[in-house]
């Protein structure tokens, strides 16, 4: 095997924000994300969207969802979940 030595340092911490209000998750604000979305993937001719979730990459699910995953991975379909039409092209 061919190892490399490995050297730590210390970094700076990263610049926080502590005064910023968080961006509130409205059903306007979802719907607004969702039809970007849908709108680049029928541009990109894309029907399906598979969204990575887990509890330290749940950022991308949230974002379409309001739902910040805690656990393991599981497929989400933003407009089935709203209990819109599966197939928006047609």
């Amino acid at each position: 095997m061919d190892y490399k030595a490995v050297q730590l340092q210390i970094t700076e911490a990263p610049e926080a924000f502590p005064d910023v209000a968080p961006v509130p998750l409205t059903d306007d604000t979802l719907a607004s994300r969702k039809a970007k979305i849908l709108a680049r993937m029928h541009e990109e001719g894309v029907d399906a969207l598979m969204i990575y979730a887990d509890k330290e990459h749940g950022s991308n699910f949230e974002y379409l969802t309001r739902f910040h995953s805690a656990f393991r991975r599981g497929p989400a379909d933003p407009d089935a979940a709203r209990g819109g039409d599966r197939n928006p092209w047609q």
